[in-house]
Parts: structure tokens; C-alpha cells; sequence
């Protein structure tokens, strides 16, 4: 049986992986649109 932290840990990695891929997704998004104009 895992404690508060480690679930705690595994939420936080969870986000900041998440949240990473959405400002990679985001750069992605703005690069394709400067090429595209």
C-alpha cells in the first residue's frame, strides 16, 4: 500500500508531463502558423 507521497509525487510528475506537452503542443501550434502566413 503506497503512502500520501508517493501519490502525491506520481500526481505532480503527471502534471508537469502534462503540462509540458501542452506548451510543446502550443510552440508547435504557433510555429505552423508564422510558417503558414
Amino acid at each position: 500500500m503506497f503512502g500520501g507521497g508517493a501519490m502525491l509525487n506520481v500526481t505532480l510528475l503527471v502534471g508537469l508531463l502534462g503540462s509540458s506537452l501542452w506548451v510543446a503542443a502550443a510552440l508547435q501550434g504557433m510555429a505552423d502558423r508564422r510558417s503558414v502566413r
